[in-house]
């Protein structure tokens, strides 16, 4: 019995010196990893064996497991693999040959210190691995990354030679430095690439269909090369960002911005067949948008146009969120389609949007200009579909306005065209957003439109809607009346609806709201309408015989003892005074002095009380003024 007991204890004790581990230290020089003579103690290290490597350059051309490895300097070498358990330190050194070095799944690998490191062999991590310190260079290296490794860094992974690469299926992150690491080798990301924080910059091309997890405050940089993504994700509210000389290339599979996420790009390229869809918000300061794809802001989604650079589109671009322009003149590429299906806001205080040719802008949704007081200028074609916008300063369109029959243009700015035959009006117009005065340099409209007009009280711009143009105006299809505020008018009142150099053709319709009855006056520099029966009027149913030019008519007689009469007609509406003034400029009486309509009028002046002489009599109406001369003899 008592040699049982003996013999168990003693294999008890073999087992447990058999896998006790041992720290092996390489002794320097040249040498062959499987040379016991070489290591410190002498043996040759296994599966639970500790390796520190200071100095010389250690050979393994077999496949080798270890518990830990220290590499503190010297350089490892051979076609070999290492295979690491538990732990990796290194800090100074060399890994080459033809091999591999292999971080087992629950390794923890550090890769640190202000030294020079260089990978010129495999590497393969399935554990944890964390860079941190100074510059890694890569020398036709492929470093597989299956489990995380985490760029902590502030500095850069060089590719040197023959450069090398990244093949990441796991996750690569960037859990807490705040500063800049940049990656200088190819990434070929299947997996996910996660900032946490600072920013982590790629200067090489960066390809696959992994996601990006870019968390508030950080950034992912593509800072130059080409890079090719399709499939991806990109997430986490933080900030993707193309930048100075780098080409993106979307391919098929599509690139998708999730919500909360901004996509900058503030210089550089986007092009391919593939969609970039902003579901966040897109930044785009300067650069080019191109390829046969599509950018989409989708619902929800913001994109801002700004800064003081130029942007170009040379691919179809469709928003279906809120697109604000607000700095940098913006180009249209070729044969390319901007779609406008939510808002599209002009904030900028001037500035253009370029065309190269065949270009068209389809507003299905709201196109807004709310701010600035200078002008801003629209190359393309303009189709409008839905509503046209100016609320303050102006818009200019280079090419085509065509305001189809559920297009809108409303506002109290004003809205220019380079050529005014341009202007295919088949739908509504509404001066003012409330109300107000909107300018047109040309006006025209089809059997189609209809012109609607607001009207809550007699002054322009604050009670009512009018149009003012600057030059012709072409007239047909409907006038519409709508009486707000509780606005109601009465017989006889007159309200000027529209300004121009010279008309041709005229309304086929007018419609007055709230079963008001009025009719339509056109003079030769402007309408109005008329509230009452226009059959109740005599001569002024005949729209064409109303007065189109202020005249202040000869006194008759003259001379006169004691009375003579006065007449005049004004073809606006509007406030007048008819004054009698002596030789020496002093007003002896004031005959009328308050509002009258359109019409020809006439008043008797009783100059009883006066001594004979010459008198002048003087009309004021708007900005016509007239003075004549009259005798009275006594």
């Amino acid at each position: 019995m008592k040699s049982i007991i003996y013999i168990s204890f003693v294999v008890l004790i073999f087992t447990a010196l058999s896998f006790a581990q041992i720290k092996y230290t390489y002794v320097g020089g040249i040498g062959i990893w499987q040379n016991p003579a070489k290591w410190s103690p002498a043996g040759v290290p296994d599966n639970a064996d500790t390796v520190e490597i200071n100095s010389g350059t250690l050979t393994n051309d077999s496949t080798v497991f270890v518990a830990s490895l220290f590499q503190n300097g010297g350089t490892i070498n051979g076609m070999g693999e290492i295979n690491i358990a538990d732990s990796l330190s290194f800090t100074n050194g060399i890994q080459t040959g033809t091999g591999s070095t292999k971080l087992s799944s629950g390794c923890s690998g550090a890769i640190s210190s202000s030294q020079s490191k260089q990978f010129s062999r495999g590497f393969i991590n399935d554990g944890n691995l964390i860079w941190q310190g100074a510059n890694v260079t890569f020398s036709g290296c492929v470093f597989t990354n299956n489990g995380t490794f985490d760029a902590n860094s502030e500095s850069s992974i060089f590719g040197f030679g023959g450069g090398g690469s990244i093949i990441n299926n796991g996750s690569i992150i960037r859990s807490t430095a705040a500063g800049t690491a940049t990656i200088s080798v190819p990434i070929s990301n299947q997996g996910n690439i996660n900032v946490k924080s600072g920013i982590l910059q790629s200067s090489q091309g960066v390809t696959g269909n992994g996601s990006f997890i870019i968390e508030p405050g950080a950034f992912y940089v593509l800072s130059s090369g080409t890079h090719t993504l399709g499939g991806n994700t990109i997430s986490g509210g933080g900030t993707f960002e193309l930048k100075t000389g780098q080409i993106l290339n979307v391919i098929t599979g599509n690139v998708t911005v999730l919500a909360g996420t901004t996509f900058l790009q503030s210089s550089g390229t986007m092009t391919g067949d593939g969609d970039l869809i902003i579901d966040g918000h897109f930044d785009f300061t300067n650069g080019i948008q191109s390829g046969n794809g599509t950018t989409k802001i989708s619902t929800g989604g913001t994109c801002l146009a700004g800064g003081t650079q130029g942007k170009q589109f040379s691919r179809n671009f469709l928003n279906d969120g809120i697109f604000t322009w607000n700095g940098g003149n913006i180009t249209f590429g070729a044969s390319k389609t901007f779609t406008n299906n939510g808002t599209f806001n002009v904030e900028t205080e001037s500035g253009s949007l370029n065309n190269l040719g065949g270009v068209s802008i389809v507003n299905n949704g709201l196109f807004n200009r709310s701010t600035g007081s200078a002008n801003v200028t629209i190359g393309p074609k303009f189709v409008n579909n839905n509503e046209l916008t100016i609320l303050s300063g102006s818009i200019t369109f280079n090419d085509s306005l065509i305001n189809n029959n559920t297009g809108k243009i409303k506002g109290i700015g004003t809205l220019s065209l380079i050529n005014p035959n341009k202007l295919l009006n088949k739908g509504i117009v509404e001066p003012g957003n409330n109300v107000g005065v909107l300018q047109f340099n040309g006006y025209s409209q089809t059997s189609e439109a209809s012109l609607k007009i607001e009207i809550g009280g007699f002054a322009a711009g604050t009670e009512r809607d009018s149009i003012s143009v600057v030059g012709a105006a072409a007239l047909n299809g409907q006038l519409n009346i709508q009486f707000i505020n509780n606005f109601i008018p009465q017989d006889g009142d007159v309200f000027p609806l529209m300004s121009y150099t010279s008309r041709t053709g005229e309304f086929t319709q007018g419609i007055f709201s709230n079963n008001v009855i009025g009719y339509i006056q056109y003079n030769s520099n402007g309408l109005q309408i008329v509230i009452g029966d226009p059959n109740s009027i005599g001569e002024q149913s005949d729209f064409n015989n109303v007065p189109d030019t202020y005249e202040l008519g000869q006194n008759y007689p003259n001379p006169f003892n004691p009375s003579t009469i006065i007449s005049w007609q004004s073809p606006v509406a509007g406030h007048q005074t008819l004054k009698v003034y002596d030789v020496l400029g002093n007003k002896v009486a004031a005959l009328v002095d308050e509002f009258r309509n359109v019409g020809t009028y006439e008043v008797s002046f009783d100059a009883t009380q006066l001594s004979s002489g010459i008198y002048f009599y003087r009309l004021q109406a708007g900005d016509f003024v007239q003075t004549k001369k009259m005798i009275l003899i006594k």
